[in-house]
């Protein structure tokens, strides 16, 4: 049985490329890329454990304003 089927909600999650490949020709790339070898990660894996880290810390509003 689907989603469709059981009535529960359909997230739709896009593809973990996207957020790297924004980024590929950017300042922010460079330095993620720099920093993602220092940590002996990959980028995307990187991008991901700053943005749980920013979301569960509550500090969006801060960063970017309201």
């Amino acid at each position: 049985m689907d989603a469709a089927a059981t009535g529960a909600p359909v997230i739709v999650t896009p593809r973990r490329t996207h957020v790297a490949h924004a980024w590929m020709t950017a300042f922010p790339y460079e330095e993620l890329q720099a920093e993602a070898d220092r940590r002996r990660l990959h980028p995307d894996a990187l991008a991901a454990k700053i943005i749980e880290k920013v979301l569960f810390a509550g500090l969006v509003d801060e960063l970017l304003g309201p």
